[in-house]
């Protein structure tokens, strides 16, 4: 063929071979173009072949500065680069032709340009990790296609800017909401991102995961397991069925700040019906703002450690086994809880979780700190305590007891009758949800069906309360709350020098005052046991509040 045919013929094209028209003239295919140009690619110049991987590596191109690769999932543009001289050949980002280095054009990179593929069932950590590693490198993002992808390794991306910075310039974002999973195969974390110093000045991290589902499949640590990090935001994804904390945070004595996680869901519940520790746990963490949150299950939502200056507003936390929101550690405080709405609960788990105690809000400064914590506006809806289980531990328990509701136990001195919610083989720990009747220390039990006999140990009844404040969390104040469902206490207040105001309680007592001082005005108690407020030391100083209907003062507190 003449060497002068082939641009004639793309005149009368557009890249590609698309098809053209005008008047009466002979249009080309883009079958058409491509049969020109595999059999003629040593003519083409610096026109653009299409071709796949292996006719690239075998010369094809010859000449060609570019040429469109038509591989599957690999697909791409790959131009020459002739001030490139010493990179790899990694089947992917770059070719080598002989001495020409090809290399992709790309807005992002993707799993699948390395292997990965979402729609089978075949492990592609190895394919994932390599993207991550490219992308690195560029400070590109990676962007996962529509489906799961599994992994039978821990992801952990590089850094790329050394100290004092420690940045990974990473972006990982999935194809829409709910449309992109990454699935575990193994027991370690599924992305893991501990590599920074522990020094606090200079980190920027520069880490946004958006719009990915990340599944622990009963078998993962964690979801996502982060430390020795600055500037990192999770937005839109979804955490579940890790065994520790779906979300982890720092640990150790790390220091971790700018921390954003928006609109996310984290399910604690695993797929043999345990609970993990966490939604989502931060450890020494500051300037952590937490909106939408939605978690079911675990045995804290939202648990911070030695963590201070956080905000938490609008987020929906329900079926934790113990607090919706546990804050404890030697943090500095200076929280702001607000617009929540709290639902912690018990219901069966096999592994038996409860611990004996339901809190919405949990602050605990007993190792010191944790003062001048704002709680406005939250609705925590916490049962009351007759409706818990109770928890007791067993001894010579035959392990053919299970945690069952449809199995019915018996106190063989008692009489009284249940079934065991929550069973931990291990440490022959029980939950027993009474039907009727009290159960007694030292007796045996009967579980129906199954044969089963233990004697029960030391039985401890259960609590709720809807926000409970410890230690040397002074200086807090609680306004504008709601707390429904008759808990055993509506405000735990342990500290000193507090304002509690304007809240609306349902509790057997309204208000549990053990500190040297604290003002409650303009609360709205409802007591099933006429308590107001529960004064056990030190000054109160009431005003305006309300209790079952009737206006109280200083001389009505009790």
């Amino acid at each position: 063929m003449n060497k002068f045919l082939i641009p004639l013929v793309l005149i009368q094209i557009h890249v590609f071979g698309q098809k053209t028209s005008s008047g009466g003239k002979v249009t080309t295919s883009k079958q058409e173009l491509n049969s020109i140009i595999r059999n003629n690619s040593y003519e083409v110049g610096n026109l653009t072949p299409v071709m796949n991987m292996n006719e690239l590596r075998s010369g094809k191109a010859d000449t060609s500065n570019v040429v469109y690769i038509n591989d599957e999932q690999k697909s791409g543009i790959f131009r020459y680069n002739r001030k490139n001289l010493s990179s790899k050949d990694d089947s992917a980002m770059v070719i080598l032709v002989g001495k020409r280095r090809y290399e992709r054009e790309y807005v992002s990179i993707k799993p699948e340009f390395f292997g990965a593929n979402a729609k089978d069932n075949l492990d592609d950590g190895p394919a994932i990790q390599r993207a991550l590693n490219a992308a690195t490198e560029r400070g590109m993002k990676v962007t996962f296609s529509e489906g799961t992808y599994l992994t039978s390794i821990t992801l952990i991306p590089k850094i790329v800017v050394p100290a004092p910075v420690y940045a990974y310039r990473l972006t990982l974002e999935g194809s829409g909401s709910g449309l992109t999973k990454v699935k575990s195969m193994h027991n370690n974390d599924i992305l893991r991102i501990t590599q920074g110093e522990k020094t606090f000045a200079g980190r920027e991290s520069n880490i946004l995961i958006k719009d990915l589902d990340f599944d622990g499949n009963a078998k993962a640590a964690h979801c996502i397991n982060a430390n020795h990090i600055a500037n990192f935001k999770i937005i839109d994804c979804k955490l579940t069925g890790a065994t520790q904390s779906n979300l982890k945070i720092g640990e150790g004595i790390s220091e971790n700040f700018g921390i954003d996680i928006i609109r996310c869901y984290s399910g604690g519940r695993s797929v043999n019906d345990a609970h993990n520790n966490a939604g989502v746990e931060l450890v020494n963490c500051r300037y952590a703002y937490i909106e939408r949150l939605t978690t079911d299950g675990s045995k804290y939502g939202i648990y911070m450690d030695g963590s201070d200056k956080s905000f938490i507003t609008n987020c929906h936390l329900e079926g934790s086994k113990i607090a919706a929101i546990r804050i404890t550690g030697t943090g500095g405080g200076e929280h702001k809880i607000s617009n929540n709405m709290l639902m912690p609960y018990v219901q069966y788990e096999s592994s038996a979780k409860f611990d004996g105690e339901l809190v919405g809000i949990n602050i605990d400064g007993s190792k010191g700190g944790s003062s001048a914590n704002i709680i406005y506006g939250n609705i925590c809806i916490v049962p009351d305590s007759i409706s818990l289980p109770v928890k007791t531990s067993l001894s010579r328990a035959n392990n053919t007891l299970r945690a069952n509701p449809t199995l019915i136990i018996s106190g063989n001195t008692s009489k009284a009758t249940g079934f065991l919610l929550g069973y931990d083989i291990g440490l022959n720990k029980a939950l027993i949800q009474i039907t009727n009747g009290r159960f007694q220390e030292g007796e045996s039990i009967t579980q129906s069906s199954t044969g089963g006999m233990a004697i029960l140990g030391k039985i401890v009844n259960p609590s709720s309360k809807g926000i409970m404040i410890s230690g040397s969390s002074e200086s807090n104040i609680i306004s504008n709350n709601q707390i429904r469902l008759n808990p055993t206490v509506g405000i735990d207040i342990s500290t000193n020098n507090n304002i509690v105001s304007n809240n609306i309680i349902e509790a057997n007592t309204g208000v549990l005052k053990n500190g040297d001082f604290a003002i409650l005005v303009g609360n709205i108690i409802k007591s099933n046991n006429n308590i107001a407020v529960k004064n056990i030391k030190g000054k109160i100083e009431l005003n305006a509040n309300q209790l079952n209907g009737k206006v109280i003062g200083l001389n009505d507190a009790k």
